[in-house]
């Protein structure tokens, strides 16, 4: 590993963060995240093109975009429909749902406010938190 290379990956990590905290910037503005990956195929044929959890759904959520997305793969373990976000099954729901938060400013606060909780057990804290409590009931302290 020479040190060209731990300066190129620095500087590319550099970007990475870059990135991402564009990406969240962008998330904080939207007020409704809509999420598709899947639409159209057919899980038993294809289930690689279903989101398996989520990460970006979180990453939304975690921003208090409320999360509309397709009732399929991992985002619908995610979202509790009509609480933390909707589900969606049909092009017409889809446009339903989004339509409610439009015209409904106090649904769409109450279900970011929701959005964001359900992200919080998905942070780091959460996660060392979690792995503490395995590892303690491992070892039995």
């Amino acid at each position: 590993f020479a040190e060209s290379d731990a300066v190129a990956l620095d500087e590319l990590l550099k970007q990475k963060d870059s990135y991402f905290n564009e990406l969240q910037k962008l998330y904080g503005q939207a007020p409704i995240y809509w999420h598709a990956a899947g639409y159209g195929e057919r899980v038993d044929r294809d289930p690689i093109k279903f989101e398996h959890f989520g990460i970006s759904v979180v990453e939304a959520m975690a921003s208090a975009a409320v999360p509309v997305v397709l009732n399929a793969g991992g985002p619908r373990e995610l979202v509790i429909d009509g609480e933390n976000g909707f589900l969606w099954s049909s092009t017409s729901n889809l446009r339903s749902r989004t339509w409610d938060l439009i015209k409904d400013s106090e649904l769409r606060a109450a279900m970011a406010t929701q959005a964001k909780e359900t992200s919080d057990r998905f942070d780091a804290s959460a996660f060392r938190s979690r792995l503490n409590e395995l590892v303690t009931d491992l070892v039995g302290i």
